[in-house]
């Protein structure tokens, strides 16, 4: 119709019926790797983009700095059995979390069965010097209220200089709430840890999975809830 111009979509777009043929084919590939890993066995991987670029670049790069010695992984599932090895091999003290029972074949030889919002019944605060937190909100973890507990949670338990490692979809099916507008958050600033380039990696994937890391820093949490007006009950 003349007068009207229909807006294009972004670059790199991809619709929802595409994500959806995208992770049906998933499906049927992964499950033939299952059968495979339990007939030769060993540890299978997850192949997508931003499973790659977790394993092979972001957490070996995480493991080998001293400064997360103590680490919780959280969410588990038969593409996250081989982690364990990754930190446990540098001596790091490493603990798996996940609320499914069915899944705590796949944890580690300290796993807690439990949500994510309750996690100070395991682990006080400043226990922890790094969480990841990959493929849960939105796989899960689906409630706004429910996030900004369980992202209050991993605040607390954090030491200070502390890392929480978030990995979410960013596209509407996946994503209950932005990650920008995660009131919990403002007890954490972006961070960059050594060997990564930035504090926001975007894998340009057809979920468009982003990893983003923050840092626990007393100076900016105060400095935030000031600015804020917040009581220190946030």
């Amino acid at each position: 119709m003349s007068g009207q111009v229909s807006a294009s979509p972004p670059e790199g777009y991809v619709s929802r019926t595409a994500r959806r043929i995208h992770k049906a084919r998933d499906i049927v590939g992964y499950s033939l790797l299952r059968a495979a890993a339990r007939l030769f066995g060993f540890k299978p991987r997850h192949r997508a983009k931003d499973r790659r670029l977790l394993d092979e670049e972001i957490l070996p790069r995480l493991a080998e700095n001293d400064r997360y010695a103590r680490v919780l992984f959280v969410g588990c599932d038969w593409y996250t059995e081989h982690v364990s090895d990754l930190f446990e091999s540098r001596g790091r003290e490493y603990a798996t979390l996940e609320i499914d029972p069915a899944r705590a074949r796949h944890g580690a030889r300290r796993h807690i069965v439990g949500s994510l919002a309750d996690l100070e019944r395991s682990f006080p605060a400043g226990s922890l010097d790094l969480i990841v937190c990959n493929g849960v909100i939105g796989w899960g973890l689906n409630e706004p209220v429910q996030i900004e507990r369980s992202i209050e949670a991993c605040a607390r338990a954090l030491s200070e200089g502390g890392v929480l490692l978030l990995g979410w979809d960013d596209v509407p099916e996946k994503l209950p709430i932005p990650i920008e507008e995660i009131h919990a958050l403002e007890a954490l600033r972006p961070t960059t840890p050594a060997g990564l380039g930035e504090p926001v990696i975007k894998t340009h994937t057809y979920t468009n999975h982003t990893f983003g890391f923050f840092v626990k820093s007393g100076a900016q949490t105060v400095a935030r809830t000031s600015r804020s007006g917040r009581g220190s009950d946030r």
